[in-house]
């Protein structure tokens, strides 16, 4: 939020950087969280085992 808010604040080409990046975060944050879904589909466990040793 930081970078967006420097960004609106410096104005010009900054504000296009910042809808970009507005645009990537929500893109990336979506996908990341259907993809946590299908993994926990995909395994049917949300636990992570560690290998014995």
């Amino acid at each position: 939020m930081g970078i967006i808010a420097f960004g609106t604040g410096v104005g010009g080409i900054g504000v296009y950087g910042a809808v970009i990046c507005m645009i990537h975060h929500s893109l990336i944050k979506s996908s990341l969280f259907l993809s946590a879904g299908n993994i926990l589909l995909g395994y049917g466990n949300r636990l992570i085992k560690t290998p014995e040793t």
